[in-house]
């Protein structure tokens, strides 16, 4: 089970596992157009990470992650600058 919260974002967004992963788990974030805007390490041992989105413009992205027991994992994410 993943969380990602607070969803709309204004400042940073935590991605939240429900189990610790064994390996290093590449995220990357992409816009509407494809391109990756913002990507990070999820290292071993860990179940959560912080991403930044000051400096996003808003609008809707996309999170990408894969998961050793599941496939490839998507989940969209609103950046909302109040």
């Amino acid at each position: 089970m993943t969380a990602i919260y607070p969803n709309p974002s204004d400042r940073e967004i935590t991605i939240y596992l429900s189990k610790p992963v064994d390996y290093d788990a590449p995220i990357q974030m992409y816009s509407g157009l494809g391109k990756v805007v913002n990507a990070a390490v999820l290292r071993s041992g860990e179940n959560s990470i912080t991403m930044d989105t000051r400096d996003l413009a808003d609008g809707i992205y996309i999170l990408q992650f894969n998961l050793k027991d599941t496939s490839n994992i998507l989940r969209k994410v609103v950046v909302s600058h109040k």
